[in-house]
């Protein structure tokens, strides 16, 4: 009896012990894995930085291949290589930039260059080589090894009314020393609104081009978001350019209006605004999620309630990507929370949903 008693006893302290220990080995190996994440965002930007000083000290044509380790929850929709997209052009473009998200937030892993530097991220983590090179004009190409050509900007969002237009631009470098022709394939339920200058181009070597289009979305378009790519494909590389168009109608009012929640790859959380009125277009990102990988969503008012059909579990994409929206229409004017949840990564953010004035 006392045997059997000394034995519950032990498992008993074993089980409680288990129940202290377990939380800060977790949190331990949480810590671990994102200082390894840190450590490789920074060893990345820090070697592209230094064969990039170095080839420019060489001269034209000098040319270094560097192999490194892009990590796992990346925001590439804000990183880059030379300056961000929306900088004003006085702003030189000699920095390298990895935005990580962290347990804390975002987090900027950048490196200072000596001279102009261009180029671009693939949009995956994992293992790649990089051409750092030397162009004719004085500034420092850094490519992934495997592309043949680059695209300025890979990432367009806007807001079209039923009827309009949208112009838009991008530019296509090549990065091989001859004539390389590249042809541009459109897909997606917005394929067949995007007219572009040129579906096909002979880029001639190392030199840019410019490519123009024209979104027209039908007086009958369906209110919301609607989604599509335009693929630049060469013999041997290809690259993904997105467009993600919001459509809404010029006299729409309360009992039409709608809420967009969209967000892409990579564990990020932000919104253009923080009030919205019910008619207004509500648009939070949300960057980072391992591709194909559950999260829980949930979207709850000032009292912390659910709102129908939340909170819900959703599947990203292959890209780590899931776009959902929501309608405020029969909402009542208040504060609203979104909330992300992969059980490594906990994020939200809060938003005000207004009375239609």
């Amino acid at each position: 009896m006392i045997r059997a008693q000394s034995s519950t006893e032990y498992l008993l302290v074993l089980g409680i012990v288990l129940v202290i220990l377990v939380p800060f080995i977790y949190y331990g190996y949480i810590s671990s894995q994102e200082s390894i994440r840190l450590l490789q965002a920074r060893r990345a930007v820090e070697s592209l930085a230094t064969a990039a000083d170095y080839v420019y000290t060489q001269g034209y044509g000098s040319r270094v291949t560097v192999k490194l380790m892009i990590p796992e929850g990346i925001d590439f929709n804000n990183s880059y290589i030379g300056k961000p997209a929306s900088s004003a052009s006085e702003i030189p473009s000699e920095e390298i930039n990895l935005r990580l998200y962290t347990q804390k937030g975002f987090t900027d892993v950048f490196k200072q260059t000596q001279e102009e530097v261009r180029g671009n991220w693939l949009n995956r983590s994992g293992p790649y080589f990089f051409t750092v090179y030397m162009a004719e004009d004085g500034y420092v190409l850094i490519v992934p090894y495997e592309l043949e050509f680059l695209i300025n900007q890979t990432y367009f969002t806007y807001n079209i009314q039923t009827g309009h237009t949208q112009n838009f631009a991008f530019n296509i470098t090549s990065l091989i020393n001859y004539t390389n022709q590249i042809n541009f394939t459109k897909t997606g339920d917005i394929s067949t609104w995007v007219n572009l200058s040129s579906d096909s181009i002979n880029l001639t070597s190392l030199n840019s081009q410019e490519i123009t289009g024209i979104i027209t979305v039908p007086t009958g378009a369906t209110l919301g978001l609607h989604t599509g790519k335009i693929t630049a494909e060469s013999a041997n590389s290809s690259i993904d350019i997105f467009l993600n168009i919001i459509v809404y109608s010029g006299n729409q009012g309360c009992n039409s209006s709608y809420a967009i929640i969209n967000f892409y790859h990579n564990s990020s959380y932000n919104t253009y605004d923080e009030a919205f009125e019910k008619e207004d277009t509500v648009i939070i990102n949300t960057t980072g999620w391992n591709p194909n990988s559950n999260i829980t969503i949930d979207l709850q008012n000032s009292t912390n309630n659910s709102q129908t059909g939340y909170p819900k579990i959703a599947t990203t994409n292959s890209n780590g990507n899931y776009i959902f929206t929501w309608s405020p229409v029969q909402k009542t004017p208040d504060n609203y929370t979104a909330y992300f949840n992969d059980s490594t990564i906990k994020i939200n953010k809060t938003f005000e949903v207004k009375a239609c004035s």
